[in-house]
Formats: C-alpha cells, sequence, structure tokens
C-alpha cells in the first residue's frame, strides 16, 4: 500500500526530479528517465503533480490495474505521451546520460537511433504494459536522423569534425 503523503514528499526537489516518486510507485522506467533527464526536463516533473493521485490510486488498486491491462494491453498514444517521446527521442537522453565523445562519427547516427528508440520504447511503456518494439524502432529513426542532421548543424561542422 502506497501512501499519497510520501509520493507526495518524494515529488518535492531534488528527489522529484530524480524520479524518487516513481521508483516509490513502482514505475521504474520512468524513474529511470526521470533521473536521466531530471524529471522530464522538468516539464514531466510538473506535469506529475497533477497525475500523482492516479499514479497513487493505481498502485494501490490491484484489480483496476488489471482492468486498464486488460483494456488496454499497450499504453494508448495519448498527447502526453506522444510529446515525451518527441522530447526523449531527439536524443535528449544521449546529450543528457554521459558524453559519449568515444563513438567513433562513422558510428554516431546508428548510435543515435539506438538510445532513441530505447528512450522512446521506455516513455511508451507504461507500468506492466510494454509498447510494440516495431513503434518504437520507427520513432527512434525518425529521432535519431532529427538528433544527427541537427547536431550536425548547430555545431557548424561535420561528423568528421571539419569546417562547414
Amino acid at each position: 500500500m502506497v501512501s499519497k503523503a510520501i509520493a507526495f514528499l518524494l515529488w518535492i526537489p531534488p528527489f522529484g526530479l530524480l524520479g524518487f516518486h516513481h521508483f516509490y510507485l513502482g514505475r521504474t522506467l520512468q524513474g529511470l528517465l526521470w533521473a536521466t533527464s531530471l524529471g522530464g526536463y522538468g516539464i514531466g516533473w510538473m506535469r506529475d503533480l497533477l497525475c500523482l493521485d492516479s499514479y497513487c490510486e493505481l498502485a494501490n488498486d490491484i484489480d483496476k490495474r488489471k482492468e486498464v491491462i486488460r483494456k488496454h494491453p499497450k499504453p494508448p498514444l495519448t498527447a502526453a505521451i506522444f510529446f515525451g517521446q518527441l522530447i526523449f527521442g531527439f536524443g535528449c537522453m544521449r546529450h543528457s546520460l554521459l558524453p559519449f565523445s568515444w563513438v567513433p562519427p562513422q558510428l554516431d547516427f546508428v548510435f543515435a537511433c539506438i538510445c532513441a528508440s530505447t528512450v522512446v520504447w521506455a516513455v511508451r511503456s507504461e507500468g506492466d504494459r510494454a509498447c510494440c518494439w516495431k513503434t518504437c524502432l520507427v520513432w527512434g529513426g525518425v529521432g535519431g536522423c532529427l538528433d544527427y542532421f541537427t547536431s550536425t548543424l548547430s555545431v557548424g561542422r561535420d561528423r568528421e569534425g571539419l569546417e562547414v
């Protein structure tokens, strides 16, 4: 049985920006995303204040959770999930986790697509329900392409480090 008071206390910064409230509620993937992006770059953290009550109810009511899973075995594509995929799918995780300067320039595009696909899967998966990998690979490919080309343009260099 989870406590709404404890969940709210864990939502308050700095713990909430690191996803402690998600870990407490059994939402491990969301907790990992929050820990690597400081609460979904603050946007998701603020949204969590509105959703915290329903997260707690779902964590406490096993029958309700089973009913939700029965009705929607895969999480539906909501506006929040769509924008979460956009935010994280553009390689944000790749830039916020670790400096990946050790990735050879020839593999940077592939690495960006893999990171974006993994993050899109994590954003789209919800608790006991997992998203289809095919969808994630498509979104990850789009996000990887956009990240690759926008980062090339933003630094004014091509991938080999030569001036453009």
